[in-house]
């Protein structure tokens, strides 16, 4: 792990922070891309305060070159540390995370008592501690900065009445008084008088303040009580104590209900500004009521009232003196020529889409766009639903185009397992190779390790390997997997070095062979790139010849395939021994393919396998469009036969399949996950690229934000790198004569939709739900800005006239 001190020491000043801060080892380090917010996990061998730390963490986000809006240090400290001396530090970081209880642990005292912690109160405060159960979140705090389980228990003034009442009212109005200043400046600083672009209350480029509803000052008109003047704050900061607020928000609940004696009506309405919620409580007399009985779902309302604990709701509630109806800021399209997108899941597509099909072709209509697909994952149900929405808009007078279709999971069962040209024979010269590496990314990574082993007349003859200093540090996770550590490449050959060892291991035209063939030979490729080295070999992939031939085993991995083979136990995942292993793998399936199909020749084996086991292959997405009514018919028969011979986790499309119910069918290279953009990032030669893109009838790029996991996953170094790989796609495009078209990748409406994805892929079992890509449906000026970098001429091309 890396010191606090070492680290940190290149961004900020150090000398002013105590060495306990200084010596703290970092166990974890993340960077939201989004908010460029730090999270910093560090592990101190002594207590540390928490004004040090905050102080700490406003070096770090004051760091220029970092450009940070914010940073968090979450502090782990030995369990001898703690004590009650360590609770006015707790204090502070509770009082952060809920600003509610700000002033309750003014002049508190805190010991230790057979093992629980007793806080003593001296102002009060007792009910909304328990209430807000602030005792858990204590417990919580000291578990996480501890690793300790320690009851708490609160004592002393709990109540006001046991607290000197004068001092705490007067205390009560001071802060109450601060907090609503603060709040209304800080609205009044954030709060534009209207949207930056387009007419009034209208806005067709979403950005920073923009992505969430907005309502439209001005808009206000009197529904209940007096009408509401300040400005809105936030629902997300409000807080119990704030006292009076105004806030705004549209209703998504209405609950009515009378009192006993029937003289009054009670109302919960409850609304949301997409920052927060919160439940406006009504009560009014029965007969002055007609106003307040047309709320409804969906009305937008600025409310402003007095905030307070509701004993009967268990919750702060907002009682509402004046409420006015507002409208919100209205999304459009307003380009002159507008686009058309090509790529969108509805809530049919496997639990991945939010929205229904009849809300996005409405929307897509409403925006004055001339058509949409439908492109759920391998299926077909949303069609009825799209169809019946595009007859509704046409009777409006807004007639839209449903193009019919699906993201598909293809798969290639024409991989060859042989890519070069090469006359040799079974019974030549061979070089089994593999490397170790710092990561998956062949342009951003490097290699640690090249073992390789030759084989001759069908055996081993000599073997190499040779360490390879990568002249960075090599990740925890990676010498987890490898056992390589950074002192072990510490003085060993640089790359320039390395492959020319190896190069003259390999001798005279070469054929490589290797297990997973492309990702070994992108590594040497970009390496042989960056040391003016050329490397062109013809090569072998063994995992298509296991999928092939080895119809019993479960997958291709190496070590499954040892150990199917019986070729004996090898440390895995280093190189001298993978190579070694995988030699004996070569030597019996070249057997195998010998005795089955009497090939002799190299150039044989490719024609041997074809039509491999689909199951075992990897399934790329892919578009698939219907041009007509027989592509239509196309496309529900490849749907059905995907479910019902070639399902296997997902419906699975073999190439062989497609091609025989190709026509009247569009086919797209789709996203991140497609077949050519995963060659692209794979580093492949422009060759291998070309043959992959020939096949589609159009290539698909996307905004850099949907690949954003991409470079927090360490895959690429940043957004410039997401950014080469759309522009080589566009290369290829020009270079071949296909369209190239930008698409959403649609899976929900609106930004603020993104919340009910997040939960559908929590559902699901993904771990990075919190790290939601901006998939919404954009407008034509949001494409068109989002590839300007492109250049004016080609983004207007990808965007508008392409799809």
């Amino acid at each position: 792990m890396k010191r606090f001190g070492d680290f940190f020491s290149a961004y900020i000043k150090t000398d002013g922070l105590p060495r306990q801060v200084l010596e703290g080892e970092i166990a974890s380090l993340r960077i939201d891309p989004e908010k460029r917010v730090l999270a910093a996990q560090v592990r101190f061998p002594g207590f540390v305060e928490r004004p040090v730390l905050d102080r700490a963490e406003q070096s770090i986000r004051s760091c220029g070159p970092l450009r940070l809006s914010g940073a968090e240090i979450r502090p782990e400290f030995p369990k001898e540390c703690f004590s009650a001396e360590n609770f006015p530090s707790l204090a502070l970081e509770l009082k952060r995370r809920e600003g509610s209880i700000n002033g309750t642990f003014k002049d508190a005292g805190a010991r230790l008592e057979g093992g629980t912690l007793v806080v003593t109160l001296r102002h009060g405060g007792g009910e909304l501690l328990r209430s807000r159960r602030i005792g858990r979140l204590l417990e919580g705090l000291i578990r996480e900065e501890f690793g300790l389980e320690v009851p708490v228990r609160f004592d002393g003034a709990l109540s006001l009445k046991d607290a000197a009442p004068a001092y705490i009212e007067r205390k009560k109005k001071t802060e109450e008084k601060k907090r609503r200043e603060a709040a209304v400046k800080r609205m009044a600083d954030e709060e534009p008088d209207g949207p930056a672009d387009g007419p009034a209350g209208v806005v067709s480029v979403r950005k920073g303040e923009t992505l969430l509803p907005r309502m439209i000052p001005g808009s206000a008109r009197e529904f209940y009580g007096h009408l509401p003047k300040s400005k809105p704050v936030p629902i997300s900061q409000v807080t119990p104590d704030i006292g009076s607020v105004t806030v705004w928000g549209e209703v998504f609940s209405v609950e009515r209900r009378e009192t006993r004696d029937k003289q009054r009506k009670i109302y919960s309405v409850n609304i949301t500004d997409y920052t927060g919620s919160i439940t406006l409580k009504i009560i009014e007399m029965a007969s002055q009521c007609r106003m307040l009985d047309t709320l409804a779902k969906g009305m937008s309302l600025l409310a402003h009232g007095s905030v307070e604990f509701d004993k009967y709701e268990h919750e702060v509630v907002l009682r509402p003196r004046g409420i006015a109806t507002v409208r919100q800021l209205k999304v459009t399209d307003g380009a002159e020529r507008k686009r058309v997108e090509l790529h969108l899941h509805t809530n049919m597509s496997a639990m991945d889409g939010v929205n229904s099909a009849g809300d996005l072709v409405r929307r897509a209509a409403e925006w004055g766009h001339r058509a949409v697909a439908v492109t759920d994952h391998g299926v077909a149900q949303a069609f009825p639903d799209a169809m019946n929405a595009a007859d509704e808009m046409k009777k409006k007078g807004r007639p839209i185009k449903i193009l019919y279709g699906m993201e598909a999971y293809f798969v290639n069962d024409l991989v060859p397992a042989v890519k070069g040209k090469t006359g040799k024979s079974f019974r030549d010269e061979f070089i089994s190779f593999d490397i170790e590496t710092t990561g998956l990314s062949p342009t951003g990574d490097r290699i640690t390790e090249i073992g390789a082993v030759r084989i001759r007349n069908g055996a081993v003859a000599d073997s190499f390997d040779t360490f390879v200093d990568p002249e960075r540090p090599i990740p925890p996770k990676i010498t987890r997997l490898t056992s390589i550590t950074d002192e072990m490449v510490r003085g060993a050959p640089k790359e320039k070095e390395a492959l020319e060892a190896f190069f003259a291991f390999c001798g005279e035209n070469p054929v490589l062979i290797a297990h997973n063939a492309d990702f070994d030979t992108s590594f040497i490729r970009m390496a042989s790139g960056r040391c003016g080295m050329k490397f062109d070999c013809p090569y072998i992939d063994t995992v298509p010849m296991c999928r092939s031939l080895l119809r019993g085993i479960k997958n291709c991995k190496l070590d499954t395939v040892a150990k199917y083979l019986k070729v004996g136990d090898f440390h895995h995942h280093r190189a001298c021994d993978d190579a070694a292993v995988l030699a004996q793998i070569f030597l019996r399936l070249l057997q195998r393919l010998s005795e089955d199909t009497g090939a002799e020749k190299i150039m044989q084996i490719n024609t041997s396998l074809a039509g491999g086991d689909v199951k075992k292959m990897r399934p790329y997405h892919m578009i698939l469009l219907a041009k007509n009514n027989t592509g239509l018919k196309n496309l529900y028969k490849l749907i059905s036969s995907s479910h019902l011979n070639h399902f296997y986790r997902n419906p699975r499309i073999p190439k062989t399949e497609l091609m025989r119910h190709r026509e009247g069918l569009l086919v797209g290279s789709a996203c991140q996950a497609g077949e050519l953009y995963s060659a692209v990032f794979g580093a492949q030669p422009w060759g291998t690229l070309c043959d992959i893109a020939s096949f589609y009838d159009y290539l698909e790029i996307q905004p850099v934000a949907n690949n954003e996991f991409m470079v927090r996953e360490g895959m690429v170094p940043d957004d410039e790198k997401l950014r080469d790989f759309n522009r080589t796609i566009v290369r290829l495009g020009e270079t071949l004569h296909k369209p190239v078209v930008a698409t959403c990748d649609v899976h929900f409406m609106d930004p603020k939709d993104g919340a009910y994805r997040k939960i559908l892929m929590t559902g699901l079992g993904y771990k990075d739900t919190d790290n939601q890509a901006p998939l919404y449906f954009r407008t034509t000026d949001e494409m068109l800005e989002e590839f300007s970098y492109l250049g004016r001429e080609k983004a207007y091309e990808i965007v508008v006239e392409n799809p």
